[in-house]
């Protein structure tokens, strides 16, 4: 489809709504992660997960919007555009090594080129640019310069080689929690804590296994962490040797008869306190958790396999013929009964959902809606849903012709009601080159404003509200 074009550029201005006005209540900068560019030099890169880490970001403030978008300088990028060429090993794509370095490769290992284009966070009053490999890249919020690689100097960070971009953030203890994959003959996911005022990590528990899971995100609780290994696997020395013969997600391998192994983490011992085994499916966002009632209850967008990483491919999301995602993510809920070892799973809605968000002030409670991106033609994603988890009707927006991004929903500070905020999206109109900031009452999808933006934006992935 030819809304995955080759290239963002950059641009800094003050955006006018041309369709209604922005809330005075809304204040802070929105910004988006997301690929910038698929080529580099004369290589195209493979998959949609690869492009160069491009930021946008919008500010608000006193009813006004200034947009700025710019590439975080990341050593792939640097690297690409200084000798154009693709240095760096990325998701999917791997540099055209001549034989001799690959057995370079091989012997000294290399460390990824930190191509940060996932999602942010914020952590210790520092921004930074996240992706699965263990370094962030640190930016300045409000120009988006990049600052710096940033890599943690405790012992794990010699051993880690993956990690996921998204730690998840716990206010009542105030400190992030995140993994790392270490490689083995036994691979281990090792939980940490970071404190949010010291940068500092702190070991909580692990996880061995044989053949160690792809790892796009966890569950939290309180009092656990929920580990979902999926029947991706991969074979550890395929792990270790990534950066030669093939692409990191290259190196997994579907194997459903493995099942889908949950355990649970005590986050004061560290030790693994319940496992449990529920049928092979596989998932890139858990939503959110709970604790009720001597169980743990917790939501996730599941699909059937793993097909959609290999729909992800940019040949594929370029055919001009039918939907290229072949498979359906369902908000999914699980419930561990903690007394008894056993398990119950539940569709809560029939309706496809990716990239969720909800209010983030009912972390770890009862929540009542999940927002996210869905599709109501027979292309790509175009649309934006919000589920009542409850009884499972939904609300959706679309616009003939313009592809939705990922919504966010930013609560509103008076507000009462778990609904009550806003939603904000990026659309794009790939045959005009045309791309808006669209803004959408949580509660009916009515629309606030929109503000068109300059140039053409990429489907982004992941995005931030940092509130002022």
């Amino acid at each position: 489809m030819s809304i995955f074009k080759n290239r963002c550029t950059e641009h800094s201005a003050e955006l006018e709504p041309y369709s209604g006005s922005i809330p005075q209540d809304l204040s802070g900068i929105y910004v988006k992660n997301g690929p910038g560019e698929f080529e580099v030099g004369n290589s195209a890169l493979d998959h949609w997960f690869d492009g160069s880490a491009f930021l946008h970001a919008f500010s608000f403030k006193n009813n006004t919007l200034h947009y700025r978008s710019q590439f975080l300088k990341t050593k792939h990028y640097l690297e690409g555009h200084t000798h154009t060429r693709l240095a760096y090993p990325l998701f999917a794509t791997v540099p055209k090594f001549k034989w001799w370095e690959y057995i370079r490769e091989v012997i000294t290992g290399r460390k990824p080129g930190n191509n940060s284009a996932i999602s942010t966070q914020s952590i210790a009053g520092r921004y930074f640019a996240l992706t699965e490999s263990t370094g962030m890249t640190e930016f300045d919020l409000d120009t988006l310069e990049t600052i710096q690689h940033f890599e943690f100097d405790d012992d794990l960070n010699n051993e880690g080689k993956t990690t996921t971009a998204h730690p998840v953030y716990d206010k009542n203890t105030k400190e992030f929690i995140n993994v790392d994959a270490v490689p083995g003959p036994t691979c281990w996911h090792n939980y940490y804590r970071i404190d949010n005022k010291t940068l500092k990590r702190r070991i909580i528990g692990k996880v061995g296994s044989r053949f160690p899971s792809y790892t796009h995100s966890f569950g939290l609780t309180p009092s656990y962490i929920i580990h979902t290994e999926y029947p991706l696997v991969v074979h550890p020395v395929s792990l270790i040797l990534r950066f030669g013969f093939i692409s990191y997600i290259k190196a997994f391998r579907w194997k459903p008869e493995f099942n889908t192994k949950i355990s649970l983490i005590n986050r004061s011992t560290g030790a693994i306190d319940h496992e449990f085994t529920v049928e092979p499916c596989f998932s890139f966002h858990h939503v959110n958790a709970r604790e009720e009632d001597g169980s743990i209850v917790f939501d996730i967008c599941e699909w059937p396999s793993n097909k959609i990483i290999n729909d992800l491919y940019l040949d594929n999301l370029r055919r001009s013929d039918g939907r290229p995602i072949e498979e359906e993510s369902l908000l999914t809920r699980y419930t561990l009964n903690l007394n008894d070892n056993t398990t119950s799973k539940k569709v809560i809605s029939n309706k496809y959902i990716e990239v969720p968000t909800y209010n983030q002030d009912y972390t770890f409670g009862n929540y009542k809606y999940c927002y996210g991106l869905s599709y109501d033609r027979a292309d790509f994603d175009n649309s934006i849903i919000k589920i009542n988890i409850e009884n499972g009707s939904y609300l959706e927006w679309s616009e003939e012709d313009y592809y939705a991004g990922e919504p966010l929903f930013i609560a509103r500070a008076s507000g009462l009601a778990e609904d009550d905020g806003y939603i904000l999206t990026v659309v794009a109109h790939c045959e005009i080159d045309e791309s808006f900031l669209l803004c959408l009452n949580a509660v009916d999808f009515s629309e606030v404003f929109r503000a068109k933006i300059p140039g053409y934006v990429l489907p982004s992935v992941h995005g931030t509200f940092y509130s002022q």
